[in-house]
């Protein structure tokens, strides 16, 4: 990116903002957006909540989440446990070997929000292996509503980005800047859907 800007050359970021008022992107309000998954897991009785995160040095989105993820549990008057807050990579192995550190914390969490889809696919895979049921033992939650998280089984509460709405605006976004119409860095903010 710094070296993007160096050369001047027009770019638009999707999902990520980079906290950068500079840059011009297309994403959701992602503080908002884990705040309300939070909040669904809380208003169905959890009060020991973890989260898988991505790395925060890889994902400026990761971060922002748990910042949401934690802001969320104050206001609710729950205390943060900084052991049920594990970072590790965006992936499916990343997520099962997250959700196996978290089952051997005594006690384990009962609600576990992951950073996306993949994540908690992956955390889902550690659960079933280790013998416990889904809701009934622990509560998952996604994010980013990925094709396969209506045909995994249970189907994955989590966020919907529109990821086609977002490379349309990208699009259009880009032509201002190429055409001149643009003068200064703009963000554009798309709403989220959670699917339970």
């Amino acid at each position: 990116i710094q070296r993007l800007k160096h050369f001047n050359l027009p770019f638009v970021l999707l999902y990520n903002t980079l906290f950068d008022k500079e840059l011009n992107f297309v994403t959701i309000d992602n503080y908002k957006a884990a705040y309300e998954i939070m909040e669904y897991l809380i208003n169905l009785g959890h009060r020991r909540v973890g989260m898988i995160a991505g790395n925060f040095s890889m994902s400026d989105r990761s971060l922002v989440r748990s910042q949401a993820f934690q802001a969320c549990l104050k206001d609710h008057r729950i205390p943060y446990q900084p052991q049920y807050l594990i970072e590790t990579d965006l992936t499916f192995e990343g997520g099962r070997r997250a959700m196996q550190a978290l089952l051997e914390i005594t006690p384990p969490p009962t609600g576990i929000f992951c950073s996306n889809d993949f994540m908690a696919m992956g955390a889902m895979k550690t659960l079933r292996e280790n013998g416990l049921r889904i809701p009934e033992d622990i509560s998952i939650a996604g994010f980013d509503d990925i094709e396969m998280a209506s045909y995994f089984s249970p189907e994955l509460t989590t966020i919907r980005q529109p990821a086609y709405q977002m490379g349309v605006k990208g699009a259009e976004l880009l032509f201002k800047i190429l055409s001149g119409e643009l003068k200064g860095p703009q963000q554009t903010i798309l709403d989220h859907k959670l699917i339970i």
